[in-house]
């Protein structure tokens, strides 16, 4: 039991010398390009807010829903998971947005069961 502890402590101390290679922390993705920003509709009536803990908020016609966005800006794509709007005669699937060259971004989404998709257009507001 001893021996063990003496090791531990030697181990410890050894590593704290020469130092044990480091975490790679470099992001992943590109999300801090978005964090805190604000998209929405010419009309604001629609739209995403991008927090900080990698989610993503939408908003329209009164209904909200909360997922996760990655965004890769070499493509321009942000793909979301997670963003179902719920409305009376359908449920709105979001599942990504493309950055357009003029600054506005295009949301992409589909009704639950269709294979028609759709989109609209988002401009940033913060």
């Amino acid at each position: 039991m001893i021996k063990r502890i003496i090791i531990g402590v030697f181990i410890c101390l050894l590593s704290s010398c020469v130092g044990l290679p480091q975490e790679d922390y470099t992001p992943k993705n590109d999300n801090a390009e978005l964090y805190d920003t604000e998209w929405s509709t010419k009309d604001y009536q629609e739209g995403l807010k991008f927090y900080k803990d990698d989610t993503v908020m939408s908003f329209a016609g009164g209904t909200r829903s909360k997922g996760t966005f990655e965004y890769t800006k070499s493509i321009g794509f942000i793909k979301l998971e997670g963003l179902e709007e719920y409305y009376s005669t359908y449920t709105a699937i979001i599942t990504g947005a493309q950055m357009q060259d003029d600054g506005s971004m295009k949301l992409y989404w589909h009704k639950l069961g269709e294979d028609k998709g759709y989109y609209e257009v988002l401009y940033r507001r913060r």
